[in-house]
């Protein structure tokens, strides 16, 4: 029987992939030669690209981290601190990111609406993230 749609629950891998499709469509923005110039793509392009890649890389470091003992279920408290870290760090970038994005859309005249969406699947991004945290801190605080 199937849970009905309302009813689910994101999941680690909802997270990661969301990151993925951020890192993603950044690096489509920047690969449009004929939107942005190459040789203005190091200025601030090449650091928006790295901090999408980023957000992508430290939510696949955290959900690789085993929080629990595989037999008894028991927290291991430097992993549950070692995910947590990775979570901070890839709502931090994704707070950057935002900054870099209202700066790109100034400096590259990008349309309101292409950074809107872009802007969208940052903020999108974190508050999964952030979900996943919080959820992360009830379960194990509780074990």
């Amino acid at each position: 029987m199937s849970v009905p749609e309302e009813k689910r629950r994101q999941g680690q891998l909802t997270v990661v992939l969301k990151a993925q499709q951020l890192a993603k469509y950044t690096n489509e923005i920047f690969a449009n030669t004929k939107k942005f110039d190459p040789a203005f793509k190091e200025i601030l392009g090449d650091k928006i690209i790295s901090l999408a890649q980023n957000i992508f890389i430290y939510c696949k470091l955290a959900n690789g981290v085993r929080v629990l003992m595989p037999v008894t279920n028991e927290v291991i408290p430097r992993n549950k601190s070692r995910r947590k870290e990775y979570q901070d760090k890839a709502i931090e970038q994704c707070e950057i990111l935002e900054g870099y994005i209202d700066m790109a859309h100034d400096s590259y005249h990008m349309s309101a609406k292409r950074t809107a969406y872009w802007t969208r699947l940052t903020v999108e991004t974190k508050m999964y993230i952030k979900k996943w945290r919080e959820a992360d801190r009830r379960r194990y605080d509780s074990s």
